[in-house]
């Protein structure tokens, strides 16, 4: 299967909780960063937007956001929390031609099959302008699990992952690591990692 359907279920189930538990206490230094470096009245697309915060900051700052998920349930609590017209739409099915000055995806992909995610790459960069912005934060690492909650986490590896990346027509300009704790109640190493697209290869 393309997507985890027991990930979307637990969304699905958990949304109004979940949105409560993710609303940030302000745009982090990532998301300033990105919103910094868009053009103004530029286009975004929030690449699982879960309840639309992010989303709501992006809106502020001028620019023309798309938010999709693929959880209806997380869908419907954007909407209604943020009114921002959030699609439901497993990652897979995405498939937009050069519509984007900028990606966001904020802890999303790690929840994609890891079979999957080269195709899934592949379909952000093809969305993207040239020279587009992709931004990405994900667990570290390199195992493949579930947590307490049964969601699937494919954690990535740095530098494996910057060379899929480079597969699809991305150089990478950043990367960092902290620490978090999810939804679950669990730490983890967090990576965030900044890239631009600089040709195209898929």
């Amino acid at each position: 299967m393309p997507h985890d359907q027991i990930t979307l279920d637990l969304y699905n189930k958990r949304a109004d909780e979940y949105a409560k538990w993710s609303r940030p206490a302000g745009p982090s230094r990532f998301l300033s960063r990105m919103i910094e470096r868009l053009p103004k009245g530029g286009t975004v697309l929030d690449f699982g937007c879960g309840a639309g915060w992010d989303s709501v900051e992006f809106r502020k700052a001028g620019l023309a956001v798309t938010a999709i998920d693929g959880s209806i349930g997380l869908v419907r609590a954007a909407n209604r929390l943020h009114g921002i017209g959030a699609i439901c739409m497993t990652f897979d099915k995405f498939n937009l031609q050069a519509q984007f000055d900028g990606v966001w995806a904020s802890f999303t992909l790690q929840h994609v099959p890891r079979a999957n995610l080269p195709g899934v790459i592949a379909s952000l960069s093809r969305s993207l302008r040239p020279h587009g912005l992709l931004f990405v934060g994900m667990h570290h690492g390199d195992i493949t699990r579930r947590d307490s909650l049964g969601r699937l986490y494919c954690h990535q590896d740095a530098d494996e992952f910057s060379d899929m990346l480079d597969e699809s027509g991305f150089s990478v300009l950043n990367v960092s690591k902290s620490s978090g704790t999810g939804y679950d109640g669990t730490e983890s190493e967090h990576m965030h990692l900044e890239a631009v697209k600089t040709c195209d290869r898929r």
